[in-house]
């Protein structure tokens, strides 16, 4: 994830997390901020418990929204927004018409991009036939 970029050397994602907050506090207005503090507590979230990542969750999910609502063309934030809700379960926010909504938003932006995450997340949901359609439109354009 972006994040550990900032402490490539040490590999500390919490050190990492620490700045990212600092640069969101100073400017909260930036969607590419918002966009790796999102990155940064799903890092976390991977590797922590059951209670810590239900901590982490909403924080997950507001960032990228707020990265998504900063610069709606921000493609992988609305990537990561896309994930987030098709993976999450529905008590953590988790929405899957709400996700492939964004999906088709980065389609509209980014056709390769969007229908090859598209496609990796329709075949995540066995939902085999869309899968395939977007990968056959991909292959037919690119």
């Amino acid at each position: 994830m972006a994040a550990i970029l900032l402490h490539r050397d040490i590999r500390d994602i919490d050190a990492a997390t620490e700045h990212i907050e600092e640069a969101v506090d100073r400017v909260p207005n930036n969607a590419d901020y918002q966009y790796l503090l999102g990155g940064a507590y799903g890092q976390t979230a991977q590797s922590a418990g059951i209670f810590r990542q239900a901590l982490l969750a909403p924080k997950i999910k507001k960032a990228f929204a707020r990265a998504v609502e900063l610069n709606p063309d921000h493609v992988e934030a609305r990537v990561a927004l896309s994930q987030y809700y098709l993976m999450a379960p529905g008590i953590m926010g988790g929405d899957d018409e709400e996700g492939f909504r964004h999906l088709d938003e980065v389609v509209k932006r980014n056709d390769k991009r969007g229908r090859a995450v598209k496609a990796t997340m329709l075949e995540r949901k066995n939902r085999l036939p869309e899968a395939e359609e977007q990968l056959k439109t991909l292959a037919s354009a690119y």
